[in-house]
């Protein structure tokens, strides 16, 4: 039987997996479709996947991979992210308040792919064991 905190600690992960998910879809079908923005759905496309390996408890492709990624993922959204900050500050804040709603809605998947590369040594274990 699972403890109460990691009934809510799961409930949330998979709301967050959920909204995050549907966001995903949404930006997929309403959003622009240049062959750059494409890759970049592919690129996010794996944050979906990590992260549906850390709330599964499963071993996805390898840790080594999830730990680069984290670091790839992270710069990539920086790139986008800073130039969006500093222009906002010059013209209009909202761009400001909206790139720090997306980080902290990002932050949530960074730190789960986090712990799947880096605190999840059961799930890496059993694909070693198999």
């Amino acid at each position: 039987m699972e403890p109460a905190g990691e009934s809510v600690k799961s409930s949330w992960w998979l709301a967050y997996f959920g909204l995050v998910s549907l966001a995903f879809i949404g930006s997929l079908i309403l959003g622009p479709h240049s062959p750059i923005r494409l890759l970049s759905y592919v690129f996010d496309g794996f944050s979906l996947v990590g992260l549906w390996g850390y709330i599964s408890g499963k071993a996805i492709g390898w840790r080594q991979f999830w730990a680069i990624y984290l670091v790839l993922s992270v710069a990539e959204f920086s790139i986008a992210l800073v130039p969006s900050l500093w222009d906002g500050l010059q013209h209009d804040f909202a761009w400001v308040v909206l790139g720090l709603i997306a980080a902290l809605i990002q932050f949530p998947c960074w730190l789960a792919i986090w712990r799947y590369a880096f605190r999840s040594p059961h799930v890496w274990q059993r694909i070693v064991a198999a």
